[in-house]
C-alpha cells in the first residue's frame, strides 16, 4: 500500500507541478501536497515525514525545477523517512540509490514525453510512477521495530541481547486473524515495550519481552486449534494421509538402521 500511495503521490505530483506555471500560490500548495504524501507513504503523521515532504516540495518546485536532478532529489527527500527505518545500512543506501534513480527516471521521460501523445505521455508516466514506487518495496522496520533498534544500540550486555530478541520476534511475529482482543492486546503489549526501551527500564524489559513470547506463541495455538476446528473432512483427511506417509518413512529409515 505505501508503495503504491508513494508511487501515485509522486507521478501525480510530478505532473501537475511541472505543468501549472510558477507563482507563490502554486508552490505553496504544492509543498504542503508533498509534504502530505510522504506523511501518508509512512501511514501516520510522522514530523520527519512531513519535513521531509516539505523538502521534496522546494526541489520539486524550486530552483531545480523541471529538471534531471530535481526529480532525483525530488524522489530522495521523499522516501529519506523510510531510509532512517531501514533494516541495515546496505537497504538504506539500497533505498537512497533506487529513490534517487526513480526521480531521475520519471522526471526525464516527463521531459521527454511532454509535447507527446496524451496516451504517450500518460503510458511514461504510469512507467515513472512504477519505477519511483520501487523504493517502497525495500522492507524496514515499522516504527516500534525502529524504536527497539534504536535502544539496542545504546545498551550493552545481557540487556542489549533481551532487546534484540524483541526485535527479532517483531519482525517475525505476526498477529493472529483470531479474536479481535487478542490482536489489541499483543498490540498494546508492543507498544508498552516500544515506551520502555525509550525509557531504557532494563527489568520490565526483561519481563515485557518474555511475557511477548509467551503470548504470541499462545496465539499462534489458538490460531491452529481455530483452524483444525474449521476444517472439512476433506482437509482433515489429507492431513492424517501426509501423517501416515511421515510415519512410514520413520520406519523405514528405522528398520534399515
Amino acid at each position: 500500500m505505501s508503495a503504491l500511495v508513494l508511487g501515485a503521490g509522486a507521478t501525480l505530483l510530478v505532473a501537475l507541478g511541472w505543468s501549472l506555471e510558477p507563482s507563490l500560490a502554486a508552490s505553496t500548495v504544492g509543498v504542503v501536497a508533498c509534504a502530505l504524501v510522504a506523511a501518508a507513504g509512512q501511514r501516520r503523521l510522522d514530523p520527519r515525514a512531513l519535513v521531509c515532504g516539505a523538502l521534496a516540495g522546494v526541489a520539486l518546485l524550486g530552483p531545480t525545477r523541471d529538471t534531471v536532478a530535481g526529480g532525483a532529489l525530488f524522489a530522495l527527500a521523499l522516501y529519506a523517512p523510510r531510509m532512517l527505518r531501514a533494516r541495515d545500512v546496505l537497504g538504506g543506501l539500497a533505498l537512497g540509490t533506487m529513490a534517487l534513480a526513480g526521480g531521475a527516471t520519471i522526471a526525464w521521460l516527463h521531459g521527454e514525453y511532454a509535447l507527446a501523445a496524451t496516451s504517450h505521455r500518460w503510458a511514461a508516466l504510469a512507467v515513472g510512477a512504477f519505477v519511483v514506487g520501487l523504493p517502497a518495496l525495500v522492507r524496514i522496520d515499522d516504527p516500534i521495530a525502529h524504536a527497539i533498534r534504536r535502544a539496542a544500540r545504546r545498551a550493552r550486555g545481557r540487556h542489549r541481547v533481551r532487546l534484540l530478541r524483541g526485535l527479532v520476534l517483531r519482525r517475525r511475529a505476526i498477529l493472529p486473524e483470531g479474536p479481535r482482543a487478542v490482536r489489541e492486546a499483543l498490540h498494546a503489549g508492543w507498544i508498552g515495550l516500544a515506551e520502555l526501551a525509550e525509557r531504557g527500564d532494563r527489568e520490565r524489559i526483561a519481563v515485557r519481552v518474555r511475557a511477548l513470547e509467551n503470548a504470541h506463541a499462545a496465539a499462534d495455538r489458538l490460531e491452529n486449534a481455530r483452524r483444525s476446528l474449521e476444517a472439512g473432512p476433506d482437509q482433515v483427511r489429507e492431513a492424517h494421509d501426509r501423517l501416515a506417509h511421515e510415519l512410514a518413512a520413520f520406519e523405514d529409515v528405522a528398520s534399515a538402521a
